[in-house]
């Protein structure tokens, strides 16, 4: 799967079920046109760990890759929907971040106060699975990073997740 997309209610009809700022994800061009399948994750209960969009676009879209059995899934007309963005995985990691803003505006205005994701994931993620990365790398692979980072005043990690994914 090389991308999933991002949506935001189009219109009054699927915001019914679905809460606002909620990460909301499906696949286009499915063989019936007029809906599409979407997941979704709103954090209702408030967890501290789904404050932020990214958090919450990595549980529905761990909903659709594994096609949970949840009540956060509805197949919605497609007309209801409007698609603000994409989702690709950084290498085989099982971690999904946006890839390409489609409709800044449309999106800001649904996720409110909070800031917009960051293309490519946010500096926490990517440091996360920079230093996944680092562990596995060579002696010789980590001593041209370290010099690279050095000579262009760069962040070794930031360099490793250059490297790496």
């Amino acid at each position: 799967m090389k991308s999933i997309d991002i949506f935001v209610p189009a219109t009054q009809d699927a915001l019914r079920h679905i809460m606002p700022a909620s990460a909301i994800v499906g696949i286009s061009g499915t063989p019936d046109h007029d809906h599409t399948l979407v997941y979704f994750e709103g954090n209702r209960f408030g967890a501290d760990n789904l404050r932020d969009f990214e958090a919450r676009l990595q549980v529905a879209l761990g909903r659709l890759l594994a096609r949970y059995t949840t009540t956060a899934k509805l197949l919605l007309p497609t007309a209801t929907l409007s698609r603000v963005a994409t989702a690709r995985e950084i290498g085989d990691t099982h971690v999904w971040v946006v890839a390409e803003i489609l409709d800044e505006t449309t999106l800001q205005r649904w996720l409110g106060n909070e800031d917009l994701p960051r293309i490519g994931g946010s500096a926490a993620t990517r440091h996360r699975l920079a230093s996944e990365a680092y562990r596995h790398m060579s002696p010789a692979q980590l001593s041209r990073l370290h010099s690279r980072a050095k000579s262009e005043g760069r962040d070794l990690l930031d360099l490793v997740f250059d490297e790496a994914f």
